[in-house]
């Protein structure tokens, strides 16, 4: 189950399942541990990250804040705190994350695959 924010976008925040548009983290028929789509800035990815692992996410889609920017030449650096990550990131760009989202937002199924 993909997750979209209500509040704390940027996912600089310890989450509270207030903040989810879905009521529930897990889809109860799968029982599959979140997606959960984060906006880029105003914090670190490994804080980012770190707080999606906290509310039980599986992976930290973190979606680009610059429009056109080609996050193939981002550096996703450590900020000293990675290491205690378990979790992976995927930095993607402002248009793949909007269609996303947009796509989330209209109820449609959403299948995200990392490698």
């Amino acid at each position: 189950m993909t997750q979209v924010l209500r509040d704390n976008r940027d996912g600089c925040k310890e989450f509270r399942k207030e903040d989810f548009l879905n009521e529930e983290l897990t889809d109860q028929d799968s029982m599959t541990a979140p997606v959960i789509i984060v906006d880029r800035g105003n914090c670190t990815f490994v804080t980012k990250t770190s707080n999606v692992e906290k509310i039980g996410g599986r992976f930290a889609l973190i979606v680009d804040n610059v429009l056109n920017e080609n996050p193939e030449s981002i550096v996703m650096i450590d900020d000293g705190r990675g290491s205690n990550l378990r979790i992976p990131a995927y930095l993607i760009s402002h248009r793949s994350g909007k269609l996303i989202k947009k796509s989330l937002s209209k109820k449609d199924h959403v299948i995200i695959k990392a490698a």
